[in-house]
């Protein structure tokens, strides 16, 4: 990371998979001042870079049970994802990310309101709702948040087969 400097960002986020729990802390401490959107008229790397970092490091955070700061660090991301035009050519990655440390940061609350609005805009925009909401379904924190009538209603909607 220190080799990197702070491109390290591309790196961990680019690089597929889960940030390992190092990087995770280390989304803690290198923009501890790191607030709101990016500028509008830095360039689009920069703007996808500001994004990822907020993104991360709310999902850091709420790893690390800090809810309060992942909220703030996750309705940042989400608004500046929202804002950019034309989006990010990393957009869709970027806002699932969002959308699903959302949905487990409603989940750690237990705000079913939240977790509930979370939960459909993640499938609304899912090209594989059906294996994303059984997913979600297996997660005992979040699947204990919702009665099993709304599960059963999610189920229809997205076409989950129940097993045999």
């Amino acid at each position: 990371r220190a080799g990197l400097g702070p491109r390290w960002i591309d790196v961990v986020a680019r690089g597929g998979g889960r940030p390992r729990p190092v990087d995770e802390l280390a989304a803690l401490t290198d923009w501890p001042t790191l607030r709101g959107p990016p500028p509008a008229d830095a360039p689009a790397a920069e703007r996808a870079r500001h994004v990822w970092a907020l993104a991360l490091r709310g999902r850091a955070r709420l790893a690390f049970g800090d809810l309060g700061a992942a909220g703030r660090d996750l309705a940042d991301a989400s608004a500046a994802l929202a804002a950019e035009r034309p989006p990010l050519p990393e957009g869709e990655v970027l806002r699932d990310m969002v959308a699903e440390s959302r949905l487990r940061l409603a989940a750690a609350r237990g705000d079913r309101v939240a977790l509930r609005e979370a939960l459909a805009g993640l499938l609304a925009r899912s090209p594989i709702a059906a294996i994303r909401l059984e997913t979600v379904m297996n997660d005992p924190q979040i699947r204990a948040q919702l009665g099993a009538e709304q599960w059963a209603a999610l189920q229809r909607e997205y076409g989950v087969r129940r097993s045999p």
